[in-house]
């Protein structure tokens, strides 16, 4: 053979070669693509804020990308516990339980780790059927207990049987996870209300005040005669004047209110005693007598 038949026989055997090699791996590759957008297992809401104290509720998701599937393995959902905890949505039942769905009938694994923080859910499909579709495989109720942040992630790790799954004809067909995480805040310290003024009523009331001595219409003969008053008021009288003939003799503010009358002073007559109490809203209470001499 000369040169160019060997080429042409080394050209036609590659390009055989290229083409079994094409028909060999088309299926492979096609299984590879349908397992790259296959089934898949999302968390929901995929982000949220919640405060201190308060409930969170994130669904688990499935969506089988129309495969037909047999069951469900969530194993494991992780969190972080000094952060969030799960509440035991089954009293009935020992331990700690999410919310199963209802898209497969048989829940064999339901359990929760508050201590570790973990989920562990597994359901399976009834015996000879399948199930195709998206739905909520199971609902977590979390209570957020203290600010942070925590990761709420499923494990997957494409290709490994040991860690969550969808299975379909006995084979892993979960393609993708989606995870979430959930921020705790605590609320700011409410601001104290103040506490309102009394409102303070105006003092209207005016004291009252009497001449106890001498008595009205009586006679003054003594050169040193006492004139007493007495006054009280609702608050407080805070000065007592004592007049005689509309003159100021005294200015009094404790008790006993009196003056000492020098009646060789006054003329022979009728005089007028008379005396104002006043209290601290400036409300004035009078009194007045006449006296002969």
């Amino acid at each position: 053979m000369n040169k160019k038949v060997i080429q042409v026989v080394i050209s036609l055997a590659v390009i055989a070669g290229v083409i079994l090699i094409i028909v060999y791996l088309k299926p492979v590759i096609d299984l590879m693509r349908s397992r790259a957008s296959g089934p898949s297992l999302s968390l929901s809401p995929a982000s949220f804020t919640a405060t201190a104290g308060s409930a969170v509720t994130m669904d688990i998701l499935l969506d089988t990308a129309g495969e037909s599937v047999d069951g469900a393995d969530v194993y494991s959902l992780r969190f972080d516990p000094k952060v969030l905890q799960v509440e035991d949505d089954d009293s009935v039942k020992s331990g700690v339980q999410i919310t199963p769905g209802v898209l497969l009938p048989n829940t064999i694994l339901n359990k929760v780790d508050n201590a570790q923080g973990t989920v562990q859910f597994s359901q399976l499909a009834a015996g000879g059927t399948t199930f195709t579709g998206t739905g909520t495989l199971a609902t977590i109720h979390f209570n957020a207990i203290a600010a942070g942040t925590s990761a709420v992630k499923i494990d997957f790790s494409q290709g490994m049987t040991n860690d969550s799954n969808v299975a379909g004809l006995g084979t892993d067909l979960l393609a993708s996870v989606i995870n979430s995480s959930i921020s705790v805040v605590v609320p700011p310290t409410p601001l104290p209300v103040p506490t309102p003024s009394p409102i303070s009523t105006p003092d209207t009331t005016s004291p009252v005040v009497s001449i106890t001595n001498p008595v009205n219409g009586g006679k003054i003969a003594a050169a040193n005669s006492v004139v007493a008053v007495t006054a009280t008021d609702n608050v407080k009288v805070t000065k007592v004047e004592i007049r005689i003939d509309n003159i100021l003799q005294t200015t009094d503010t404790t008790v006993p209110y009196t003056y000492k009358l020098n009646a060789n002073k006054l003329k022979i007559g009728t005089h007028s005693i008379s005396a104002k109490a006043y209290d601290a809203a400036g409300n004035i209470g009078t009194a007045s007598i006449s006296v002969a001499k």
